[in-house]
């Protein structure tokens, strides 16, 4: 299998990506990405962070092949992580990830 390009979207607490970096999974790079709307000190050299508005803007190079999420996208429009309001912001952050 190919390495894959591994994305959380939306993290607090890094459980998620100690179970992707854990796992038998090829990473590109050996990192697992994260990204969330407020910056996250991460001390772990295998955890790359990219703010989401940077995300939005920039080029990560190729698409990611997984993205992964619990309890973070349900969230999006509502306004309490810094979030624009949105009723359908869990639509819109499911086809801003599906555009990546």
């Amino acid at each position: 299998m190919k390495p894959q390009k591994v994305l959380v979207a939306g993290s607090i607490s890094p459980w998620i990506e100690a179970l992707v970096l854990n796992s038998d999974l090829k990473l590109v790079d050996d990192k697992v990405y994260v990204t969330d709307y407020n910056p996250l000190e991460i001390e772990d050299p295998r955890i790359e962070f990219i703010l989401m508005d940077d995300l939005k803007s920039s080029y990560f190079g190729p698409d990611f092949d997984i993205i992964l999420s619990f309890s973070s996208i349900e969230h999006d429009g509502l306004g309490r992580y810094g979030d624009p309001i949105n009723p359908r912001g869990d639509i819109a952050a499911v086809a801003e990830y599906h555009a990546m």
